[in-house]
């Protein structure tokens, strides 16, 4: 009988894992390929100048200067980036932004080879990176959501920010061999090969496929004032632009670390940032795998990401040390990624890239703020104590939005029902 049953019942499909969902697009396919090389080139850039600067000045508060510099243009022109993004095609922008990458990446090189290689002029190009970035990153994030769609949009920004993540562990380590065998120009010169492979396959992203939106230009009020009629998705906001002011300082505070407190070289610093990245990558997964994600559990990630962080300031030695980035990775990436899946499916698709790109101004945009607050202060105290203060204030920010939601939900509950 239950054989006969069975055979009544339709062939079950194998399941593909929600982790892994959106590859069964052709076109994510290609778009992870493109964000694989990008995200290489992005890293390798990032630790080579951050290196660069501190040899030059031996002054941590110099390297908080160079990342505020590269994040100074997401804080005055992120909405912008986003209209941008909500105007033209996604993959005719992506193509343009990635080919100005090319450039910068290749002055940088070329400077260095140079031999004549100074802080003022690190700047400017960290300003002229940023300046890509402010077009660039909601195009991408946006694109996102028009390849996949409303109901793959967790399961595409979970592999993405892994694959961000996985770069994380091949590119730092490369750039700190790349850096002590060869020097910083040789790291530029290979950051630039990589930038020019992601045009490439940018160049070859598939039109056929990606959803279009209703296009339309709003100014910066109206954002905020669309912001202001979704609370949800404004406090998410909200914390996000904490976390990326204060608790997002990994190349002030590791560098500081990795050379006075451990008195290691690039390697090390490069392996400070590969434990991060194996962290990100188990967090990035395991978020995706989750049903549901409101804004509550947004917070509670929020809170863990910042005890995380202010634990692992304390730990004594490098094995111990390098252990416990692993869950500042994991906390981060699992906050980060249900905060942005969570931010999109709030989101219109009409106002999508322009939400993006608040949400890019307040996570990157704080750096300016952020960075060399924490630059001054770890000069004062040290690498540890600054890292410490860098997962205090998120914690403490979460912890008082987690008090105001659940007083908010009480005030609810015990609200008077009126007869009508």
């Amino acid at each position: 009988m239950s054989s006969a049953l069975s055979a009544l019942r339709p062939p079950v499909p194998a399941l593909r894992p929600r982790a892994l969902a959106a590859f069964s697009v052709p076109g994510f396919r290609v778009y992870a390929a493109a964000q694989a090389f990008v995200s290489s080139g992005t890293w390798i850039q990032n630790i080579t100048q951050d290196w660069l600067v501190l040899t030059l000045t031996h002054d941590a508060a110099a390297v908080g200067l160079t990342a505020a510099f590269q994040f100074l243009p997401a804080l005055l022109l992120g909405p912008l980036g986003g209209r941008l993004a909500d105007r033209f095609p996604g993959r005719r922008l992506l193509v343009r932004t990635q080919a100005l990458n090319v450039l910068v990446a290749a002055a940088m090189a070329a400077l260095t080879l140079s031999g004549r290689a100074r802080p003022i002029e690190i700047y400017l190009l960290a300003v002229l990176a940023g300046l890509v970035w402010v077009v660039d990153n909601p195009a991408r994030q946006a694109l996102v959501s028009d390849l996949v769609g409303p109901s793959a949009v967790r399961s595409a920004v979970a592999p993405n920010s892994a694959i961000f993540q996985s770069a994380r562990i091949v590119a730092p380590a490369l750039a700190g061999v790349l850096i002590t065998t060869a020097g910083p120009a040789a790291a530029f010169c290979v950051d630039t090969a990589f930038f020019a492979a992601g045009l490439l396959v940018w160049s070859r992203l598939p039109i056929a496929g990606v959803r279009s939106r209703h296009r339309e230009g709003t100014s910066e009020t109206g954002v905020l004032r669309y912001l202001r009629h979704r609370p949800r998705t404004a406090i998410a906001i909200l914390l996000v632009g904490v976390v990326g002011t204060f608790g997002l300082n990994f190349p002030v505070v590791l560098t500081v670390i990795a050379a006075q407190d451990f008195h290691g070289s690039a390697n090390l610093y490069g392996a400070f940032n590969v434990a991060l990245a194996i962290g990100s990558i188990g967090g990035a997964l395991v978020a995706a795998s989750w049903r549901g994600g409101g804004l509550r559990r947004i917070v509670v990630l929020g809170a863990a990401f910042g005890a995380a962080q202010a634990v692992t300031a304390l730990a004594g030695d490098r094995t111990a040390f390098l252990g416990l980035l692993l869950t500042v990775g994991f906390s981060n990436l699992a906050f980060q990624t249900v905060a942005n899946s969570a931010i999109q499916l709030w989101t219109d698709p009409s106002m999508r890239g322009q939400v993006l790109g608040v949400y890019g101004q307040v996570f990157v945009g704080g750096t300016p703020i952020g960075a060399p607050i924490v630059g001054a202060l770890t000069d004062q105290v040290g690498g540890r104590a600054g890292m410490a203060a860098c997962g205090i204030v998120p914690l403490v920010v979460a912890v008082l939005l987690a008090a105001l939601l659940a007083l908010r939900t009480s005030t609810r509950a015990e609200a008077p029902v009126t007869a009508r």
